[in-house]
């Protein structure tokens, strides 16, 4: 008992003047008390960063989509087509009345427009055969999605898959299925369904609201001023970079099947995306000199198109460490598209940025003498240990909620992203404007109320285009 006393004054000495904790150093540390010479703890602009970006409201600081803020995609009106388990019908159409009450409230309170109408379609859950329960989803949901064509103009239909209580190949059919028919679709468990609460409704009415707002305006993405909010001012601060999030899609072995490279203005808005055919575990040089050569066409095109500055600096990011090979075939990919346009080498930049979610490395903050989360926008410069790299940095770029932590009693335990980046330019850009820039980028992250997503948008929407081909689904791309 005397040895846990000790204990407990230790732990409780080391809670009370911890502010990081780096096990990654040159020599065993495990607990410091302040910031290591070699480190610098910086906190960006991006802190307070609802006054960084707009809507529709014309409210500054931005206010939350259910504080009054208005999306810049604008209202839509939708018709929710759900697929249900045969469990007794009365039972079941008395649960999807209740929670689709719940959804359409959330909808109209987060100012994404309206669920004008539902309609069920119910299949045969068979508990010992899911090869046919399988199959019975798959039909089922082809028929609800043909039978609400006629629907009147200007209603968007979204298919809500309400599925078994386990987790199955259903979700490829699904996914497969509806893209084949030109449709975004959700996804959830009946289980979940059932225990449906607010935060899980304004979760899903704002996935059901982004990407039925994709799936309508596919073909005509520049002609949005944004999906939900965009940047107030450019990411970079000169209105002259675009950014590009690529991210490889493997199929169920690991085999690399192709990639994604989505395309994003300065502002934060969705241009384009190209998709790239792979057959090796990297990107090749001929591939990354097409990808380019479609981003700088497509950039310029569209910068001429909103009255923007021409494009002269691309930031490449990747979800993951390059490996020397991949960093090799970019920077020859990016030179020859140079060439292949003429455009003038000394004026275009290209930097590299790679995203690192695995890793052993952990930021702590405190809040009320507990050891907490970070907030968002609070980063630590650290020093460079390769000859690859001109930067790098554990950057917090996860929304901490802490009224919400208080009142609710959660535990939150996010881990900061690892940012390393290489510039290949006569202007070199820093590790300060690296992070600034993808912070920016992540405070577009709206597909959850409470943004919790640690990703900028361009790696989020293109990882989630990897993840449909990775299960053989062929997603619809702008022409």
């Amino acid at each position: 008992m005397k040895g846990m006393d000790i204990f407990e004054k230790i732990a409780e000495k080391i809670m009370s003047e911890i502010l990081i904790d780096f096990p990654f150093l040159s020599e065993p540390v495990k607990f410091v008390h302040k910031v290591p010479r070699e480190f610098k703890l910086k906190r960006s602009k991006w802190r307070n960063w609802r006054l960084e970006v707009k809507d529709n409201s014309g409210i500054k600081p931005l206010p939350m989509l259910r504080e009054g803020g208005k999306p810049l995609g604008g209202p839509l009106q939708i018709h929710l087509v759900y697929v249900a388990p045969d469990l007794g019908r009365r039972y079941v159409e008395e649960v999807i009345s209740d929670k689709n009450e719940l959804l359409r409230q959330r909808f109209a309170e987060h100012n994404l427009g309206e669920i004008v109408s539902y309609s069920i379609k119910f299949y045969e859950w068979i508990e010992q055969n899911v090869g046919k329960t399988r199959e019975n989803i798959r039909k089922v949901l082809i028929e609800a999605i043909k039978e609400s064509s006629d629907l009147p103009e200007g209603v968007v239909v979204v298919p809500v898959v309400i599925g078994p209580s386990y987790r199955g190949w259903y979700y490829e059919d699904v996914k497969r299925e509806a893209s084949r028919l030109g449709k975004h679709s959700q996804i959830i468990l009946w289980d979940n369904f059932v225990d449906m609460n607010e935060e899980t409704a304004a979760t899903l009415a704002c996935d059901i609201y982004v990407e039925a707002l994709i799936q309508e305006n596919i073909d005509k993405l520049e002609e949005l001023d944004g999906l939900v909010w965009r940047l107030a001012n450019p990411a970079d601060g000169e209105g002259e970079t675009v950014y590009v999030g690529f991210d490889y899609s493997r199929d169920r072995e690991g085999r690399i099947s192709g990639a994604f490279a989505l395309l994003c203005d300065s502002y934060g808005r969705l241009i384009s995306v190209r998709h790239a055919p792979l057959t090796s575990d990297y990107i090749t040089e001929e591939a990354a000199r097409d990808i380019f050569v479609y981003i700088l066409e497509r950039a310029s095109k569209y910068a001429e198109k909103k009255g923007l500055k021409k494009p002269v600096r691309v930031v490449f990011y990747r979800d993951g460490p390059l490996r020397p090979l991949e960093r090799v075939n970019i920077v020859r990919g990016f030179e020859r598209s140079l060439k292949a346009l003429g455009l003038d080498e000394k004026v275009m930049c290209l930097d590299l940025v790679e995203v690192i979610k695995r890793h052993s490395k952990r930021m702590y903050s405190r809040y009320r003498g507990e050891i907490t989360n970070p907030w968002f926008g609070e980063y630590v410069v650290m020093p460079v240990l390769s000859g690859f790299h001109d930067g790098r940095a554990l950057v917090s770029s996860t929304f901490v909620d802490f009224k919400k932590i208080e009142e609710e009693g959660l535990d939150y335990t996010v881990k900061p992203v690892e940012i390393r980046f290489t510039s290949y330019s006569s202007r070199m850009s820093n590790i300060e404007k690296i992070v600034n820039e993808y912070l920016a980028l992540t405070a577009l992250n709206f597909w959850s109320p409470l943004r919790r997503p640690k990703l900028c948008l361009p790696l989020i929407l293109a990882h989630n285009l990897a993840n449909l081909t990775r299960i053989g689904v062929q997603p619809r791309l702008p022409e």
